[in-house]
């Protein structure tokens, strides 16, 4: 659909309006009648060319159709749409660099994280920050015409979301020792090491994460011959914390089979920890009926990744789409 819209957008700007208004008979669906209905706003603009409009389509609009195949739109809140613009924008990213990420340094911050090319870093910076202009103007759009929520953009002109398998082994082992070397009282580390390595190795996202009860939590028990069977697995499922896309969302994840022995240890010990506190949430505090804000979890690795990587920005849904 996209390379009928670009090829349309090569006619009189009266031509190319009818050709879109011909493809919005032919594309019922929702995400197809927004792409398409942002064309259309934009061809009501003389003062945007449709060289222009071609490139901003073609920027987002594949992957805002992949992306977005059979959901129901009408019902996201501000997280979907965030949580889809942010994969956009990981989209643009292409490792293209032939040296190696890391870079072997001196000093122990410089080992573990290592930097990556400015000139990698600018160009990068610039197709982002084109990307981010075109998310924003769909967005608008969007909110005009179809009551879209309200969305906050972390991405700037200033920041750079770089690819998600940056967050390689070495950059996770870095990020494990920052919180075993940390200040934290020893129930905090826990707690933010097994979110670390839950995130890591299932790459579940913070609305996922938040609402995981303590319930969910299954195969952790000591069976009748007296023995621990500790195969730790998470029903995911929707409740008032979590709110997943489709009954199709609720699955089990295998952590026996993701976790190294001690990240599996450490989350049997948390476990028998928030169960016998009586807690609900697996990540909450005090009395456990309520988990802990998604501020918690976004800040915590926004703390560190900016110890470790200095002015390169990651987000965490990083951890997702390496899965």
């Amino acid at each position: 659909m996209i390379r009928e819209v670009q090829e349309a957008l090569k006619d009189t700007r009266a031509g190319s309006t009818n050709c879109i208004e011909q493809l919005l008979d032919d594309f019922p669906q929702p995400n197809a009648q927004r792409i398409l209905g942002w064309v259309r706003h934009l061809l009501n603009d003389k003062s945007i060319n449709q060289e222009s409009i071609a490139k901003y389509v073609g920027c987002i609009g594949r992957d805002w159709l992949m992306l977005t195949m059979d959901e129901d739109i009408d019902a996201w809140g501000s997280k979907e749409y965030e949580t889809i613009y942010e994969q956009i924008i990981q989209s643009k990213v292409k490792d293209g660099r032939k040296k190696p990420v890391m870079k072997k340094e001196s000093n122990l911050i410089g080992e573990l994280a290592g930097q990556i090319e400015f000139s990698y870093l600018n160009k990068l910076k610039d197709t982002q920050k084109f990307t981010y202009g075109r998310l924003r103007t769909f967005h608008d759009y969007q909110r005009d015409y179809y009551d879209a929520p309200y969305v906050y953009f972390p991405w700037g002109s200033n920041r750079q979301v770089i690819k998600a398998n940056i967050i390689s082994p070495r950059i996770y082992r870095a990020m494990k020792a920052y919180i075993n070397n940390s200040t934290l009282e020893d129930e905090q580390k826990r707690l933010c090491l097994v979110i670390l390595s839950l995130a890591y190795r299932s790459g579940l996202r913070i609305n996922e994460l938040i609402g995981i009860k303590v319930s969910d939590i299954a195969d952790i028990y000591v069976n009748d011959d007296n023995l621990i069977v500790g195969k730790p697995k998470i029903w995911l499922r929707p409740n008032r914390y979590r709110r997943l896309k489709s009954s199709s969302a609720s699955r089990v994840i295998p952590l026996a089979c993701l976790f190294k022995q001690d990240e599996k240890k450490l989350f049997i010990e948390f476990y028998h920890y928030q169960e016998r506190l009586k807690r609900t949430y697996l990540f909450s505090q005090g009395s456990g009926r309520q988990p802990l804000p998604s501020t918690f979890f976004s800040n915590m690795m926004k703390v560190i990744w900016d110890r470790l990587l200095g002015s390169m920005i990651l987000l965490f849904i990083a951890f997702g789409i390496q899965q």
